[in-house]
């Protein structure tokens, strides 16, 4: 026998053992339990002041129109982006900006109309985000059964991805007319507790497709001014 062979075979043992170590430690070793991660986000996003959203609907998700809206957005509510909503199966761009009670809405041609904010979930009102009773921060709070399942990053800042079961009330504040069990996957920065992403499926009503939600959060405290057309 060669002796080549058990050299051959001894290296290729070393090896493996080197790359399954390597991979270990890109991962980050143990990852934190996700009751702490959920409850330190949850605190941390009742102190923001101001963020910028995006907001993506995909499939059928009762009760909300929306495909895509993004924008900025204060603690107070005032909000101002662009949003694509579904109109007789046709997907229309408007401009939006709410300020106080009002929301004003400009659609592919001419200027701004001012509608009642009662009237803003025909569009998207997306002023609960940062509500602390009922926005992000209440997500995070009621989510439960959750499990830290990776370190990566979204858009260029570290995070965990923790999965967790989401409180359907407080899902239905940011997205109107959900319902039933949903589980959804949250990513919550490293160096700061804050949540930066959350995608969850909705279930489909009378027989149709579930559809999917999925809320991106950056800037968060920047400089806004937001003024009525």
């Amino acid at each position: 026998m060669s002796r080549t062979r058990p050299l051959v075979a001894l290296l290729g043992v070393l090896l493996l053992g080197l790359l399954g170590c390597t991979k270990k430690n890109d991962s980050g070793g143990d990852l934190p339990a996700a009751d702490g991660l959920l409850k330190a986000a949850a605190e941390d996003m009742r102190t923001v002041t101001t963020v910028r959203f995006v907001i993506e609907a995909s499939g059928t998700v009762a009760g909300l129109a929306l495909r895509r809206a993004e924008g900025v957005l204060t603690r107070e509510g005032d909000a101002q982006g662009k949003a694509q909503v579904e109109q007789f199966g046709t997907n229309i761009e408007l401009e939006f900006i709410v300020k106080g009670s009002s929301m004003y809405i400009k659609g592919p041609t001419g200027g701004f109309q001012q509608v009642p904010l009662g009237l803003a979930s025909t569009v998207y009102d997306p002023s609960a985000i940062l509500d602390p009773d009922k926005g992000v921060a209440n997500l995070l709070a009621t989510a439960t059964e959750g499990r830290t399942e990776a370190r990566e990053a979204i858009n260029g800042v570290d995070a965990y991805r923790v999965s967790a079961k989401l409180n359907t009330r407080a899902v239905s504040s940011l997205v109107p007319g959900v319902s039933g069990d949903i589980t959804g996957q949250l990513w919550i920065g490293v160096d700061r507790p804050r949540l930066l992403k959350t995608t969850f499926a909705v279930p489909g009503q009378s027989g149709t497709a579930a559809g999917t939600v999925t809320i991106t959060l950056s800037d968060f405290d920047a400089p806004v001014t937001i003024n009525a057309p």
